[in-house]
């Protein structure tokens, strides 16, 4: 029970005759704040929470649960929107006790932290997994978490698609959720001339697949993770390369890299409306992202070794420029590829030629990236090139490069503080973590995050790894590559729920 205005809660104990104070009871609240009516407790009545709107830097109290029922606080810096008009509106713990959910109402997200497990580090506190942009209003989020439910949340991958510029078609696989292997779904599905940029709906409801040579963007349906072609393409601009969606689902971004510039596509019940140009970028854009917050889109420019940041208006779509676009790191930068680690605060990027994966944070406000006190690090042994595809695991705990030209992936620690990277070394040679086939393009990490995919243009295959959260070491599933049917494989896309 509790009570705002004393800044304390009252805890009673239950019995056949009625309800006791519990002894030391009422417990105060952290930070002398106040504690609002809702509270959580995890399945194991090892902690409690509560929401405090009182506190916008420290939204959410936690407390450890012992003898009795008795609490005490846990000290802990929790990571929340950066203004308190976003404040806090709803906390439920997922039944499985690992996950707290937080519905920040005015920024209309919902901001998942994991919850540290009794007995091991800093007990109880929490740490944010990811952030999820909401394309309708909160009340919906609330009800539904207010429901609760028996069933802890599963992370699920479902399937993996390809483009394979080539031959111009779509291999299609089924992921096995507790292996990661890949199963053929259909023959490669052929599409329009050398398709590159993929992207799938947050509901894995339909896909867009971009045309490198002729210009457009089409759509497919996805029925038992299969696709299949609806309505006609869309315009784009000269050569798009790269697709993403915003977090909400509202809105679809293409960079075109003949026309140095980047569209937005309304998303109206999957299909696509047309396209507009929303900003120039610098030249040749190749690869475009955006970040957990769904607030900012990103592209990577290789004519000019820079990254644009650009912010997107909602509900009503748009963009506009953050600010000054940055330069890569590294003697030759030639930006080709971006990732953003789950919590939104550093951003890593690649360069092929000068083989450097740059370290940069990400401005709260802005959005907009700085160079590190580290600029950037090589992808392997600094005298080589070939900086291809990064990528960071939903943990935030490692990022994931590969070298295009030396056939292998890197694998880099993360430090939860400071953004900044250390080489983990692999058994390799180089200090590699895993080997790949020919010329690896893209690498992505499935929902759960259990398994790294490596596409390989030169060898027309996919390579599988299991990855390793203890030291960031890749394992490979099988032992062999699993061939796309196509050939040059060059864009990926995965699909999965959460339930």
């Amino acid at each position: 029970m509790d009570n705002s205005s004393l800044n304390r809660i009252f805890g009673y104990t239950i019995s056949s005759t009625g309800l006791t104070s519990m002894n030391n009871s009422p417990f105060n609240v952290p930070n002398n704040a106040g504690v609002d009516t809702q509270m959580d407790i995890d399945p194991t009545s090892s902690f409690l929470y509560a929401m405090d709107t009182a506190s916008p830097t420290q939204p959410i109290d936690a407390f450890a649960i012992g003898t009795g029922g008795a609490l005490t606080p846990i000290t802990e810096t929790l990571q929340v929107p950066s203004s308190p008009s976003l404040g806090i509106q709803q906390i439920s713990v997922d039944p499985s006790g690992k996950f707290l959910f937080a519905v920040y109402g005015g920024a209309h997200e919902v901001w998942t932290y994991s919850i540290a497990p009794a007995g091991g580090t800093n007990p109880g506190t929490l740490t944010l997994v990811t952030r999820m942009r909401l394309r309708s209003d909160t009340s919906l989020i609330n009800a539904q978490l207010l429901s609760g439910g028996t069933t802890a949340v599963q992370f699920t991958p479902q399937a993996l698609y390809v483009t394979n510029s080539g031959s111009s078609n779509v291999s299609q696989f089924s992921i096995a959720p507790s292996t990661g292997t890949l199963t053929s779904l259909a023959s490669p599905l052929g599409v329009g001339n050398q398709p590159e940029g993929i992207a799938v709906l947050p509901d894995n409801s339909f896909a867009y697949v971009a045309y490198f040579m002729a210009g457009g963007l089409a759509t497919f349906s996805i029925t038992n993770d299969v696709l299949s072609s609806v309505g006609q393409p869309v315009n784009t601009g000269l050569g798009p390369s790269s697709l993403v969606i915003d977090l909400s689902g509202s809105f679809l971004y293409n960079v075109n890299q003949g026309d140095s510039d980047i569209w937005e596509y309304p998303i109206g019940s999957g299909m696509l409306s047309t396209g507009t140009k929303q900003q120039a970028t610098d030249a040749a854009p190749v690869f475009v992202t955006t970040e957990p917050t769904g607030q900012f889109v990103y592209t990577a420019n290789s004519g000019a070794g820079t990254i644009n940041t650009f912010a997107i208006t909602l509900p009503g779509g748009g963009l506009h420029s953050s600010g000054a676009s940055v330069g890569a790191g590294g003697p030759s930068p030639s930006t080709n590829w971006i990732a953003i680690d789950p919590s939104g605060r550093f951003l890593y990027s690649t360069s092929i030629h000068a083989n450097a994966l740059s370290e940069f944070l990400i401005t709260t406000g802005s959005g907009l990236p700085t160079a590190n006190s580290n600029p950037y690090l090589p992808v392997g042994p600094a005298s080589d090139s070939g900086a291809g595809s990064v990528v960071v695991e939903p943990t935030g705990k490692f990022v994931y490069a590969s070298n295009q030209l030396l056939n292998q992936i890197y694998a880099f620690a993360i430090d939860p503080a400071t953004g900044l990277l250390s080489a983990a070394q692999g058994s390799l040679s180089g200090g590699a973590v895993a080997n790949t086939g020919t010329s690896p393009v893209a690498l992505a990490v499935d929902i759960s995050g259990q398994f790294l995919y490596c596409v390989n243009s030169g060898s027309n295959d996919i390579n599988i790894y299991t990855i390793n959260l203890a030291d960031g070491s890749l394992t490979p599933v099988g032992t062999s590559t699993v061939p796309t049917g196509g050939t040059t494989p060059v864009g990926i896309a995965l699909s999965g729920t959460i339930q």
